[in-house]
């Protein structure tokens, strides 16, 4: 008995223990969780009895230099539900009262599958997919679409009120970006995403500056998430984003963007051209474009340029190679090539390897060199060519530097040497990024220090054998030409407020002076004379502007054909203007071009004289012309229709056009050109109607491509046409001028007096 009551007492006693310590973990887990875990859990509680419900900001504008929207919001709709307040439908009176007079017969069950009926016909969705979402009944919340357009939110809107669910169904206003111009400056500006997030370009770069932070409603809720009395709700207002002036010039980045095209359909172009317009002394980017190119509105629908590529892969739609495919495409139609990629600059390199040279004191400009077609380097037993094989012959180093001449170029680089040669390159800004204000910016792919060799050295002294980017050798191409200074290029000029007050504003960023104002003014006066004199570069000659001009070709080592041959070439130039006071620099490159010449002087440089041609009265750069040059101006067509003949007479006459008097009396009642019409004065007409209708005859386009400019421009006044020509003038080479292009195309009718465009370029030109 005795040990039965030891059991007792010893079983009871270890009961209390176990039940003491239960509840000293209990007191110790609920002090821990009072006082450590308090907000954590605290938190949960008031998230699970509040909802917040975000108020979008508006995204900033984007403006050009002169305040020309180039992106903006327009309003769309998010379309959202509540899942377990239409469950509750079923148990409320308004279900027999508004639903039974529009759906007769319904069941509770029903309710659900009409809603989601009408939202996916309404909004174009899988109706089991809208049905899954409103079908969890414990859900707060649940999002159908976002970016809803404005006609659809207005039926939904309707199928709201008529049925009394504004607790059940919402619609919510949101910002959405547009872009009002499409594809242009696509590769700068960059796009939003369908969250009004910035994907790529200024958008990306400047997304913190442009997105603004969104507000919210906060609703309290009951336990049965019910809303609570008004005074429980609470309001954060969204700030919306600050603005960006961009230093894009739209007219100017529109006169790229129509030539760097050209170029690529001209030249059967596979791998894209790309340009930029520089301001030479600050940095600021005017225009930058690739083609082909890619529409903002729409960005991830490839361009056609791109469809093809897809189309042409052989891949089965929907197969994960295809989808991978997809994505790649999307990705190169994206990439700012002028930024993004490297590329070796060829002959354009010359201008730094003769800065070096003259700012080292190296040479003289009038000193002799001798090219025989080829030069020898110390210690390398192969000749490396000139792309005059048969030789230069003598010339000076400004000639060597005009006529593009690789031995002078590989002398020159061996009185440098390699150290010295080495620093100028890095000073030039080619082994770091420029700075630029957009994102994946490339550098320089170079030799090391220690492995740069004298055939590396030859070869570098003539832009061949490492890769560059395109803004990298535009800003050190600008520090050779402005004086020496090496700026860092800029895309934003400033950022304001939703009142235009300034809130940051770019000033210009000067990294280091490279070269001597003497070299500079040396180095302009060499690329000038060149251009003028029509020594080289002169497709890329502008009449009323002295401009300087180097262009390049460079062979693609690291694309070979089945045979092992680099066949494929880079065709580039550079300008600038005016040439003895630097202002403004293209830089053009054209990756494998398939048709025609291969010749950057040819694919690259008449298309950089074009864009200056039109962009540079635009910036406010007058031009001086000759009484030759005047002759080759192009003039635009005014509207004569009902002056009188001798007003009519006076106006062509202050034109410098001709004019031809067809019928009797004293008002003009037609007249070809038509208005608006653009053709080059010396080479056309203006007929004037008296009394009577326009000769309505249509004639046959002749095919002029190939012949020289002469001939053509004869030919298509005497088919009964006016002339605009595009490219190189006839200023006097008229019989060397070759026709690449012509619009519209051979073949089409069109009345008489209409315009035919022609593209000349001298195709001799070799460099």
């Amino acid at each position: 008995m005795a040990e039965n009551n030891k059991v007792t007492k010893g079983s009871a006693l270890t009961v209390v223990v176990a039940v003491s310590v239960a509840v000293a973990i209990i007191v110790v887990r609920l002090f821990y969780l009072s006082v450590f875990k308090f907000e954590e859990y605290q938190k949960k509680v008031i998230d699970q009895l509040i909802t917040e419900n975000k108020v979008s900001a508006d995204r900033g504008y984007i403006y050009d230099t002169n305040m020309n929207v180039l992106a903006a919001n327009y309003t769309v709709y998010d379309i959202s539900v509540s899942p377990s307040k239409i469950a509750k439908l079923t148990s409320e009176e308004k279900l027999s009262d508004v639903w039974n007079k529009y759906y007769p017969g319904a069941s509770s069950s029903d309710i659900g599958k009409i809603i989601a009926s009408f939202l996916a016909t309404t909004l174009e969705l899988e109706e089991d997919s809208v049905l899954a979402k409103i079908s969890k009944h414990t859900s707060l919340y649940a999002n159908i679409l976002k970016g809803v357009e404005a006609e659809k939110a207005d039926k939904i809107r309707e199928f709201i009120e008529k049925l009394d669910l504004s607790d059940e169904i919402f619609v919510n206003a949101a910002s959405h970006r547009y872009y009002p111009y499409d594809n242009l400056a696509s590769h700068t500006l960059g796009f939003a995403g369908s969250d009004n997030t910035g994907l790529y370009g200024i958008e990306y770069y400047y997304d913190d500056i442009l997105s603004g932070t969104d507000g919210k409603y906060i609703i309290a809720r009951d336990a049965y998430g019910n809303e609570m009395p008004f005074e429980y709700e609470s309001y954060v207002e969204a700030v919306d984003g600050y603005s960006i002036v961009s230093t894009i010039d739209m007219r100017v980045q529109a006169v790229l963007e129509k030539y760097i095209k050209e170029a690529s359909e001209t030249f059967g172009t596979t791998n894209g051209v790309s340009g930029i317009v520089m301001d030479i002394n600050t940095g600021a980017i005017l225009a930058m474009a690739s083609y082909p190119d890619f529409n903002l509105n729409d960005p991830f629908t490839l361009s056609e340029y791109y469809q093809k590529m897809l189309d042409g892969s052989g891949l089965e739609e929907g197969s994960k190679e295809y989808s991978q495919k997809l994505t790649s495409l999307r990705q190169e139609m994206w990439k700012n090539k002028s930024v993004n990629t490297v590329y070796m600059p060829g002959s354009t390199f010359k201008i730094i390897t003769v800065s070096m040279t003259l700012e080292e004191k190296l040479a003289a400009l009038n000193e002799s060199f001798n090219c025989r077609g080829f030069h020898m380097v110390p210690g390398y037993g192969r000749p490396i060519k000139c792309h005059v094989t048969y030789g230069h012959g003598t010339l000076t180093l400004r000639q060597g530097l005009q006529k593009s001449c690789n031995p002078v170029m590989m002398t020159l680089a061996e009185r440098i040497g390699g150290d010295t040669f080495y620093e100028y390159f890095k000073n030039f800004g080619y082994l770091e990024k420029t700075g630029i204000d957009l994102p994946g910016e490339e550098t320089g792919v170079f030799y090391s220090q220690n492995n740069f060799g004298p055939v590396d050295l030859a070869c570098a002294s003539f832009g061949q054998n490492f890769g560059i980017s395109m803004l990298q050798h535009i800003v050190a191409i600008s520090a050779a030409a402005n004086g020496g200074n090496l700026v860092v290029p800029h895309v934003v000029d400033r950022i304001i407020d939703s009142d235009g007050n300034v809130i940051k504003e770019t000033e210009t960023v000067i990294k280091r002076n490279v070269v001597s104002a003497e070299t500079s003014k040396n180095i302009c006066d060499i690329l000038a004379e060149a251009a003028a004199n029509a020594q080289s570069s002169t497709n890329a000659y502008i009449p009323g502007y002295r401009v300087a001009t180097k262009t390049g070709t460079t062979e693609k080592t690291d694309k070979r054909d089945e045979t092992g041959a680099a066949t494929l070439r880079i065709g580039s130039c550079v300008t600038f203007a005016p040439a003895d006071d630097p202002q403004y620099i293209i830089l053009i490159v054209n990756d494998e071009p398939r048709l025609g010449s291969q010749w950057g002087s040819v694919n690259a440089a008449p298309y950089a004289g074009m864009v200056f041609e039109e962009v540079l009265p635009l910036l406010g750069v007058e031009p001086v012309y000759t009484e030759e040059e005047l002759e080759q101006l192009t003039v635009t067509v005014g509207n004569y229709v009902g002056r009188t003949r001798e007003r009519a007479e006076k106006l062509i006459a202050s034109l410098g056009c001709k004019v031809e008097i067809i019928g009797d009396g004293d008002k003009v009642t037609a007249q070809t050109p038509a208005k608006g019409s653009t053709f080059t004065k010396g080479s056309g007409k203006i007929t004037l109607y008296l009394g009577t209708e326009a000769d309505e005859t249509e004639y046959t386009v002749p095919n002029v491509v190939g012949m020289n400019l002469t001939s053509a421009n004869q030919l298509i006044i005497n088919s009964g046409f006016n002339v605009k020509i595009n490219g190189v003038k006839n200023y006097g080479l008229g019989s060397e001028l070759t026709v690449i292009s012509q619009s519209p195309a051979a073949g089409t009718k069109l009345k008489a007096g209409s315009v035919v465009t022609i593209t000349s370029v001298n195709v001799n030109e070799q460099e």
